[in-house]
């Protein structure tokens, strides 16, 4: 008799896109970003201009790197803490650059050569004609165009220093540091909103690829046990029967034609048809892409990023699993039409915050 794959209900719900049911996504952070800020301050009748500046990208953790004057230095403390409350994860670069806007005619200006300099380049000019007597000294000019020999000094009085000695500059500081972080915060949120989009059609895209696998496999089982069928009729029935008929062996113990023996193969046969079905990978596949999408949607999940990436390496599992049991064409092409889809999609969630 033909073995039939036992029969198994084959569930699907799949969920819509949110283009769809009209539900609102939530704001999506990419790790990729930039944001500056400007403020004035006025500081013994001069004005300076402080610019923040603020540059973000992928990193696992969150990694600061604060540039400041050397007279800004006790306000690092200050702004790792302010960033660190706002920011989650990434490679942040802050630089702080301070500007005089004031009467520059009014500062008194000098260029002076740097003895040092000059001493340390006439002692490796007296080494270098030890060892090369012929060859041509320095001449003057060579030695003023060299770097660090001419000094640029500016008598004023340093207005730098001045700035972390008052409290309602400092305060100015970090409201500019705030707007700088504001800024970079929308570039983050509008950068990672058109990510998000992007996700939702791949997801999408694989739980179409789902649905229609799932309508085929009561065709596809069948097909498989067909050809365990014939093959069991047509190459392994004929082969134990010319075994039993070449080989004395007793008839009780071993006969062709004995229904247990066929029996028992068919029940191997279903075995292997058992082995064979994707229904429960393809069952967590739907369950993976759901969590997914409620990652994307739920407002009360701030950093999801490596949520998203944990996720990618399950649904990746699951599609090599696929590919394992694939047993035709079809389920073949399922399997890397799925591997192109998550690994278009973790190359995606590597910029989600």
């Amino acid at each position: 008799m033909p073995f039939n794959p036992s029969t198994k209900t084959n569930t699907f719900n799949i969920t819509m896109h949110p283009s769809d049911t009209h539900t609102p996504l939530r704001n999506t952070f990419s790790m990729t970003g930039y944001g500056s800020s400007q403020c004035n301050i006025s500081s013994h009748s001069h004005e300076i201009a402080v610019h923040i500046e603020l540059r973000s990208v992928n990193s696992r953790f969150l990694d600061l790197h604060i540039k400041l004057p050397d007279e800004l230095r006790s306000l690092e403390a200050m702004f790792r803490k302010t960033l660190s409350q706002t920011l989650l994860r990434g490679k942040v670069e802050c630089k702080l650059v301070v500007q005089h806007n004031g009467n520059e005619s009014n500062l008194e200006s000098s260029v002076l050569p740097c003895e040092l300099t000059i001493k340390q380049l006439a002692s490796f000019e007296e080494a270098v004609l030890m060892q090369m007597p012929n060859a041509s000294r320095l001449s003057v000019m060579q030695i003023l165009n060299w770097p660090g020999v001419l000094q640029n000094k500016t008598t004023r009085i340093n207005l730098v220093e001045h700035l972390v000695d008052n409290t309602d500059h400092i305060e100015t500081i970090m409201q500019c540091l705030n707007t700088a972080c504001q800024q970079l915060q929308n570039s983050k949120c509008m950068e990672g909103n058109a990510i998000a989009s992007v996700l939702h059609h791949k997801i999408e895209h694989i739980q179409t690829l789902v649905k229609s696998f799932f309508e085929a496999l009561p065709e596809i089982q069948l097909a498989h046990a067909e050809k365990l069928n014939n093959r069991l009729n047509e190459t392994i029935l004929p082969k134990l029967q010319e075994l039993a008929q070449s080989v004395p062996l007793d008839p009780t113990v071993f006969l062709a034609n004995d229904p247990k023996l066929e029996q028992r193969l068919h029940e191997e046969l279903a075995i292997l048809c058992m082995q064979s079905d994707v229904t429960e990978e393809l069952d967590r596949i739907q369950a993976h892409c759901q969590s997914m999408l409620k990652y994307l949607l739920d407002g009360e999940h701030q950093s999801i990023g490596k949520s998203l990436d944990f996720l990618c390496q399950e649904l990746n599992r699951e599609a090599n699993t696929i590919g394992s049991k694939a047993n035709g064409l079809m389920q073949t092409e399922l399997a890397l039409s799925l591997k192109k889809a998550i690994e278009q999609i973790r190359e995606q969630v590597q910029n989600i915050e």
